[in-house]
């Protein structure tokens, strides 16, 4: 097929044939063979204007299949490179029958290769990152990918995508799983798993989880060993590997004797020949608080309020619970003897004398005195306990509570931050919403997204019952029931110490009925932490998103102020390994939590310098440094293949797992999109050419010449 250039057709021709015509005009010789000589050059020009073509259209309805090969670290390490080349070699002839093949290397970001050789001597960055490669595969090739052919050992280095990573790639992936090319021996520190933070002068539990690859018949020495203030050792474990593969745990348990934030390492001996040394080292840091709080629980009688009140405190690891009920007040009435009775003899003596002062929060829920031989000096302790240790009480409702369990009349009654007219106490009986006076004080504040606290505490199940309990001048009343003004919740300080008061004993209706699970929990871990002050915490909190870090690798930092404080405003500064300093931009997050992001560009030491501002003035600070690792090292520590995350690949995306020996393409042609009408285009310039030009040119010339030769010009 002929054509020609797209411009004004028509405009040219004419324009191209005036042109002619006066050049072809301005012959005045006689002799006819110039004026033919002249309509040649004449036609030879035209065709140069018109620029024509010859067009040629080949269709091809085979399906477009990328084919991603990993070359990253890992795979070079275990020769799985070298055996994703044969693999490829072997099936070359066979795919291209059935697919027009776009060829991919991938490490940390994907390159297209013109040919097999060129593909895996390719090195597109350090790391792997699987989920970003094939969807820059994806958009580069477009709509006409009907499948993804990916040659690797799946294990992905780069931050974690979207689990929904490979859905919404809208292409189906066919992982083949490649065998390692040698005999790999390599022993790994997986994982550790710690918590967040320990306790002083309690012991800590460590599990490290060890991979051994060809090490049978091997010892593993596993170390654990803090880093600072000096390298010291803490503990040896010996594993016995009985075979070629196998995944074991190292248990460590060790009890610090300082607070503070300390680095840790656990690290694997080398055992000798192992294919890299990089992943036999894991350090982390660990904060090491103060003691547990110790809490001391009274309660008079049986209840869903005791029941679900002790089952959050036993599960809050910053506490240490003792708890007494009273299964039977000393009246009732009973044939059996009280040894037959009583789990335990409820020590009143020895808790209200000694082991008061050894305790840091006091619980009084539905509890009197009065039926246990209380002798007022007991009264003088937990008053002297309060305002002169700093210890914390709080005292709930009940038939045995504040007035009716005598307490008004008492030092305790003192210190309490409401009264009653009624010295015997009046209750109010039936439902009631609690309606919250101040929001913003530590107790009531569930959430630290104000708008959102506000409406959880509007939510809140209805109440069963309250104490008909006045507020104290100085007291914080916090909420109150409405039809009395009777004060529900209030707390107040009391010399060192502070008090809290809960006039009902129905908020376990909040856990059982709220639409915000952990509504309960978190108002009782408030009132709790709000009557022991918490004294030794931190007073900026800064965590990470995660234990250690590689280059390249994103970050998320949080922080957290352990007190609200008005108009509070976080700076941080980050210091990078060359020492370069810069303000960091920060997000709030909620009441008293802000959060920044960035991206470990390099490796090295990071010091994140964290400052509290209130009113322009630094009222806090709080210095973290964070190590990163050379991404090659990531790399090195990640040998086997990771079949679970290929398998995830292939399933969400609608593909399938094979392995070199079961790959089948009878399998994979049926999952393929189907393949989109490919008619390509092929042009043959007939007027781009040098011999066209060069017979124009010469042609002109020589019948310039030859003219001047016989006098015509």
């Amino acid at each position: 097929m002929l054509e020609f250039h797209k411009f004004d057709l028509v405009s040219l021709v004419t324009v191209s044939l005036c042109l002619l015509g006066i050049y072809i005009l301005l012959d005045r010789g006689k002799d006819k063979r110039f004026l033919a000589w002249r309509i040649f050059n004449a036609c030879l020009l035209l065709a140069v204007a018109l620029q024509p073509k010859i067009v040629h259209y080949v269709k091809d309805n085979r399906p477009v299949l990328a084919v991603a090969a990993d070359v990253s670290e890992s795979m070079r390490l275990t020769e799985r490179t070298a055996s994703a080349q044969k693999f490829l070699e072997s099936r070359r002839e066979e795919l291209g029958r059935y697919f027009r093949i776009r060829s991919f290397a991938f490490s940390s970001v994907a390159q297209e290769a013109k040919n097999a050789a060129q593909l895996f001597r390719a090195r597109p960055g350090d790391g792997t990152d699987i989920s970003g490669s094939l969807s820059e595969i994806k958009r580069d090739i477009g709509d006409d990918l009907a499948g993804v052919l990916l040659l690797s050992d799946g294990n992905n280095t780069a931050p974690s995508a979207q689990e929904s990573w490979a859905r919404e790639l809208n292409v189906p992936v066919f992982p083949v799983l490649l065998g390692s090319g040698k005999k790999i021996t390599d022993a790994a520190v997986v994982s550790v798993k710690v918590g967040d933070f320990a306790f002083k002068n309690t012991p800590v539990d460590i599990t490290a989880t060890i991979s051994a690859i060809g090490c049978a018949g091997r010892t593993l020495t596993v170390k654990l060993s803090v880093l600072e203030p000096a390298p010291r050792e803490l503990s040896t474990q010996k594993l016995n590997v009985a075979s070629q593969r196998e995944t074991r745990d190292a248990q460590f348990t060790f009890t610090p004797y300082a607070s503070g934030e300390f680095r840790y390492r656990i690290e694997i001996e080398p055992t000798g020949n192992e294919a890299t040394l990089a992943n036999n080292i894991k350090t982390f840091t660990l904060e090491v608080v103060r003691d547990k709080l110790r809490v001391l629980f009274l309660c008079g009688q049986p209840g869903p309020e005791y029941a679900f009140l002790r089952q959050v405190l036993k599960n809050d690891p910053l506490i240490e619970l003792v708890s007494f009920v009273i299964l039977r007040n000393p009246e009732n009435i009973t044939l059996a003897s009280d040894e037959d009775l009583a789990l335990i003899p409820f020590p009143v003596n020895t808790l209200f004398t000694t082991d008061i002062f050894n305790f840091d929060i006091l619980i009084a829920e539905d509890f009197t005195y009065k039926r246990f031989g209380f002798y007022p000096e007991y009264m003088s302790n937990i008053r002297n306990w309060v305002a002169e240790k700093g210890g914390g009480l709080i005292m709930t409702g009940g038939e045995n509570s504040f007035g009716s369990g005598g307490w008004f009349d008492t030092p305790v009654g003192g210190i309490l931050p409401v009264s009653s007219e009624n010295p015997y106490g009046n209750s109010l009986k039936g439902l009631f919403n609690a309606e919250v006076e101040n929001y913003e004080h530590p107790i009531t504040t569930v959430d630290d997204d104000p708008s959102k606290n506000a409406q959880d505490w509007k939510n809140a199940p209805q109440l069963d019952g309250c104490k008909a309990l006045k507020i104290k001048p100085g007291a914080s009343l916090l909420a109150k029931e409405r039809s009395g003004g009777w004060a529900v919740i209030s707390a107040w300080d009391c010399g060192k110490g502070r008090v809290a008061a809960i006039g009902t004993n129905s908020t376990w209706r909040w856990a059982l009925q709220s639409d915000t699970p952990d509504f309960y929990s978190r108002f009782w871990q408030n009132t709790v932490r709000f009557a022991a002050r918490k004294t030794g915490e931190k007073k900026l909190h800064v965590t990470f998103d995660r234990p250690d870090y590689f280059e390249g690798q994103d970050y998320r930092m949080k922080a957290r102020s352990a007190e609200k404080q008005a108009s509070a405003e976080l700076e941080v500064s980050l210091t990078d390994p060359s020492g370069k300093k810069e303000l960091m931009p920060v997000r709030k997050t909620g009441d008293r939590e802000w959060a920044l992001s960035g991206r470990f560009d390099k490796s090295g030491e990071y010091q994140f310098s964290s400052a509290l501002k209130v009113n322009g003035l630094t009222a806090y600070e709080e210095t973290r440094l964070q190590s990163v690792a050379p991404s090659r090292i990531l790399e090195e520590t990640m040998l086997d293949n990771n079949e679970a995350f290929l398998a995830a690949a292939a399933d969400d995306s609608g593909g399938k797992l094979f392995t070199k020996e079961t790959f089948s393409l009878k399998e994979m042609l049926p999952k393929l999109k189907p393949a989109a009408k490919k008619e390509d285009k092929g042009e043959k310039p007939l007027w781009d050419s040098f011999w066209i030009m060069a017979l124009l040119a010469a042609s002109i010339l020589s019948e310039l010449l030859l003219r001047r030769r016989k006098g015509m010009l």
